[in-house]
Order: C-alpha cells, then sequence, then structure tokens
C-alpha cells in the first residue's frame, strides 16, 4: 500500500475542518472531509491540539480550543487563501481560454469533484 502523504492529509484536514467549523468561509472544500477516513481526521486533530505548545507557548485553553488556534493561525489562511484565489482566477481564465490547470502543492484537491462542469473543459495536473 501506498503511503500517504502526511502534509497532503493535514492541507485536506485544515480545509474539511474550516468547511465545517466556520460560518463565514473563506473557501468551502465541503468534500475535503470526504477525503479522509474518520480516523485520520481524528488523529490530527488530536495532534494538532497536543502540540499547540509548539504553536504557541503561551496557550491557556482547552483542547478544541487549541485546535481551533492551531487551525486558524498555522494551517488554514495560506491554503484557504490560495485556493480561493486560485479557483476565482481559474475561472476567469477558463472564460478567455485556458485549456489546462496546474495544481502544486496539490494536498488532495477536490476542484475536479467540486467543479465537473469547469473540470470537463480543461486539463488538471495535480502535483504534491
Amino acid at each position: 500500500m501506498e503511503q500517504k502523504s502526511m502534509t497532503a492529509l493535514i492541507s485536506a484536514f485544515s480545509r474539511a475542518y474550516h468547511s465545517m467549523q466556520d460560518s463565514q468561509k473563506v473557501f468551502d472544500d465541503y468534500l475535503a472531509k470526504d477525503i479522509l477516513s474518520q480516523n485520520e481526521y481524528e488523529q490530527i486533530a488530536s495532534n494538532m491540539s497536543k502540540g499547540i505548545k509548539f504553536f504557541n507557548p503561551s496557550f491557556e485553553g482547552t483542547q478544541g480550543e487549541a485546535l481551533r488556534w492551531i487551525v486558524d493561525n498555522q494551517l488554514s489562511p495560506s491554503p484557504l487563501g490560495r485556493a480561493a484565489f486560485a479557483e476565482k482566477t481559474l475561472e476567469n481564465a477558463v472564460r478567455i481560454g485556458a485549456k489546462q490547470y496546474i495544481i502544486f502543492a496539490a494536498g488532495y484537491d477536490t476542484f475536479a469533484y467540486r467543479q465537473p462542469e469547469w473540470a470537463s473543459e480543461i486539463q488538471i495536473f495535480e502535483l504534491d
């Protein structure tokens, strides 16, 4: 069996957490949770919250609050912003004739499943 990429799993976790936990979404990857097994999701959540002192040595709070802090401040900002920007830019690029979409550090990207109409119009290359 092929070893899963930990960075890809964590990227999917951060997108899933944001989609499920935040009412105001930067980027709603509502399928990210489906990529992870329940065990993977729970293990990542547990390990992240237990490691809060690495990220914020003065943190005081519950494990849930620790996980929220880590996701909001360390895990999600770059991937969510990047995905939101990339897909909005891609939408415009496809309108003017783009035929390929290359995703670097894909992190179990779900674009082709969330946007099947666009995906059928372009070639998608995912590199992790």
